[in-house]
């Protein structure tokens, strides 16, 4: 059993408590309540449903929403359409004209009448020139076959393009360049004599290179057959004949500088 509070207790026993603490706001909050209330229950409708009177029995259409009568207006319409309809009535009966009329700004456009027009005015189309060659009739196009002279007729046919007198300007000019920069980098260094010692060290490390490929081509098989052995042994021909050159260089003279 929960504990009761005192003024609980007061109540369950019968008693009146007249010092009870009442807001000032409660009569305000009470009209507010009453009049906000509605007088439907929410969950179980009215208590007792109103029924119509017999005048007011269901009708046709009644249920539907009655749509607002919108004014008529009425279509204005152009001249010209009104003035062709007119004349289509008249001239049902009559013959077709042969002439072709130009047609007139109109609100609508008569596309039929439009391509004749351009059919009429169009230029006369040249037909492709062709060539056939022997006797079996198969046929070639006469400018893509060679046989017109096009391109010996032209102006600058047999001369140099312009862009490859660009490209050699740019080529001398960028050799130019080159060496005053080698010239200007080097003009005031002097050259260095190796010693005897730096020589002998240099001639050893490129012995040394020139015998392992040297073994590297011996150890090729003697039937090169394929690609990519045949591009090996050039390839280490060509490191080899590098070597011997500057073997034979260093060799060949006492001092060398650098």
């Amino acid at each position: 059993m929960g504990v009761l509070s005192p003024n609980e207790q007061l109540l369950r026993s019968g008693t009146k408590i007249s010092n009870l603490y009442r807001s000032k706001h409660y009569s305000a909050v009470k009209e507010q309540y009453n009049s906000a209330k509605s007088p439907i229950p929410l969950t179980m409708g009215y208590a007792r449903t109103p029924l119509k009177s017999p005048k007011e029995f269901l009708k046709k259409h009644s249920t539907q929403s009655q749509k607002q009568d919108e004014p008529k207006t009425e279509r204005i319409k152009c001249v010209a359409c009104q003035s062709r309809k007119s004349e289509s009535k008249e001239s049902s009966l009559s013959k077709p004209q042969k002439t072709l009329h130009i047609l007139k700004e109109d609100c609508r456009r008569d596309f039929v009448q439009e391509n004749v027009l351009q059919a009429i005015k169009r230029p006369n189309t040249t037909p492709v020139r062709r060539i056939t060659d022997n006797r079996k009739g198969d046929v070639f196009l006469l400018e893509e076959s060679g046989w017109i002279p096009k391109y010996s007729q032209k102006q600058d046919y047999g001369k140099i393009p312009p862009y490859i007198h660009r490209i050699k300007q740019n080529l001398n000019q960028s050799q130019k360049e080159f060496k005053k920069f080698i010239t200007a980098e080097y003009a005031h260094k002097e050259p260095q004599v190796l010693t005897a010692e730096e020589k002998k060290q240099i001639l050893e490390g490129l012995v040394k290179n020139f015998k392992i490929l040297f073994n590297k081509y011996q150890t090729l098989p003697l039937h090169t057959c394929t690609p990519a052995r045949i591009n090996r042994k050039i390839e280490l021909e060509r490191q080899m004949d590098e070597l011997q050159k500057d073997i034979d260089l260093i060799q060949g003279h006492e001092d060398v500088c650098f």
